[in-house]
């Protein structure tokens, strides 16, 4: 399912500002928007859960991820 602003929006709630990082598919938010929100929320965005390509993966970087959360 791809993410969007509504949807994240609806994920934090009342708690929000208690949120400082999210891991997300990068695959998933190919648009932007969502990062976008997250960061003005001052919410760190981790790439990780994901079969992103590079190419995906450097967009969402672009986008203002910039962090990767690893697979252990």
């Amino acid at each position: 399912m791809p993410l969007s602003v509504k949807t994240l929006q609806q994920l934090l709630a009342d708690y929000g500002h208690r949120v400082k990082v999210i891991t997300l598919a990068p695959e998933l938010e190919a648009s932007g928007a969502g990062i976008a929100y997250l960061r003005s929320q001052s919410i760190l965005v981790s790439l990780g859960h994901s079969q992103a390509t590079a190419q995906q993966a450097q967009q969402a970087f672009n986008q203002g991820a910039s962090m990767v959360t690893p697979w252990l």
